[in-house]
């Protein structure tokens, strides 16, 4: 009868070291997976400030054309 508690003792506490080290491991899985989605929106950020930046850059480029062909113009008109 004991070496049958003990037997039982031993499935029960081999139970228990398995959920605790479940328990353990599924909030690391999901801090991972958090910090992982992090990164993953920060690249999208930074791309989506680099593509602005560009766009940025083209208008004010255009601007500058525009600016020139508005003082061409003028100065054709002048003439």
């Amino acid at each position: 009868m004991k070496k049958g508690i003990d037997i039982g003792k031993k499935q029960i506490l081999g139970e228990q070291e398995k959920r605790r080290k479940e328990a353990e491991e599924k909030p690391t899985d999901y801090v991972q997976q958090l910090s992982d989605y992090g990164k993953q929106i920060n690249k999208i950020i930074r791309a989506e400030k680099e593509r602005l930046l560009g766009k940025r850059s083209e208008v004010q480029a255009l601007e500058l054309v525009l600016n020139s062909c508005r003082e061409l113009d003028s100065t054709i008109k002048s003439l």
